[in-house]
């Protein structure tokens, strides 16, 4: 078996864990770094989505340590926090470890409990997502084969629990069972 102190990443995915430090004592504090690393604001449209998600993380009146989902490349961030690390699975294609490995830590429990990857964080409990301004759970891809969504421009399997509706996270509308 292969024990990999740090990062793991396979393909264009990524997970790790992180200690909580103080210059890191908060989820949002650890996604804001992530965030301003993500570099969208230097797109040649004029979109500055990393300043306009900071300030919407800094200006939300939540507790800072609530679960976390904001976009990221090929594969959405999600930021958790257990005991005294954060469980994070996300996009290798923007290098967080470039900003990160300082804090990165392997804690062989989560490892056993969640696997190498880390992904079950995902679908196993709520998240403030972000992109929606909501709270609610990822549905498994077993659970998402179970609904459709019928808007033309989608066809994203990332569906959401969110107070009782099964919400697309494309277009923010409801979904119908198939």
């Amino acid at each position: 078996m292969k024990i990999r102190n740090g990062f793991v990443s396979n393909s264009s995915s990524s997970s790790f864990i992180l200690k909580v430090t103080d210059e890191i004592p908060t989820i949002f504090s650890v996604a804001e770094i992530m965030i301003k690393h993500r570099d969208w604001d230097n797109n040649i449209h004029g979109v500055t989505p990393d300043k306009n998600d900071i300030e919407k993380l800094n200006s939300l009146p939540i507790d800072p340590n609530i679960n976390l989902k904001f976009n990221s490349c090929n594969y959405d961030t999600y930021i958790t926090k257990e005991d005294d690390y954060y469980l994070i699975t996300t996009c290798n294609n923007h290098q967080f470890y470039d900003v990160l490995d300082d804090f990165s830590v392997y804690r062989k429990e989560y490892y056993i409990k969640y696997g190498e990857d880390l992904y079950d964080i995902q679908t196993d409990r709520d998240y403030y997502i972000l992109d929606l301004d909501a709270v609610g759970r990822q549905l498994s891809w077993d659970e998402s084969d179970k609904y459709r969504c019928t808007t033309d421009k989608c066809y994203t399997g990332e569906l959401y629990l969110i107070s009782g509706d099964i919400i697309c996270e494309r277009c923010g509308k409801k979904v119908e069972k198939r």
